[in-house]
């Protein structure tokens, strides 16, 4: 086939098959054919388009297809899970015994309200994990794309 249109070892061919092509009845059918598509084309009615927007889908639907991607990956690393599940009981049960039953005067209130700022540093923790799960998706973080994201 490479010797016939001169590709081959030779590099030479005794037919200019541009030529050929152009004069032969399926060239002139194809362009018959292309023609009429374009005709029919012009022929039709305008579409009315609706205004562009910069997203391809609503916002309700990209939370839906983002949340449901990152329960997977949740789901799929078991190990996480459980390492944010028990130091979330380990420091609740810290915390609640540490602070059970604390009177309502000035110094039990002081405790409750440090009970607060006790739970947001335990679960503040959790932050660099969760971060790093963030980080290895690239619709999270376009520049940091790797091979393991789950899409």
């Amino acid at each position: 086939m490479l010797d016939v249109i001169g590709a081959g070892a030779t590099a030479s061919s005794s037919v200019d098959w541009h030529t050929v092509w152009k004069s032969s009845p399926e060239a002139a059918a194809l362009q018959d054919q292309i023609d009429e598509i374009h005709n029919e084309g012009s022929n039709r009615p305008v579409v009315q388009t609706q205004l562009p927007t910069e997203f391809a889908t609503s916002w309700s639907h990209q939370l839906v297809a983002l949340t449901q991607r990152n329960f997977q990956a949740y789901w799929r690393n078991p190990t996480y899970i459980m390492a944010k599940f028990a130091l979330c009981v380990a420091g609740g049960l810290l915390i609640g015994f540490t602070f059970y039953d604390t009177s309502d005067s000035l110094q039990g209130t002081q405790n409750k309200l440090f009970v607060c700022a006790a739970v947001c540093s335990v679960t503040s923790a959790l932050t660099p994990f969760i971060g790093h799960l963030f980080s290895i998706c690239p619709l999270c973080s376009p520049l940091s794309a790797a091979p393991e994201c789950v899409h």
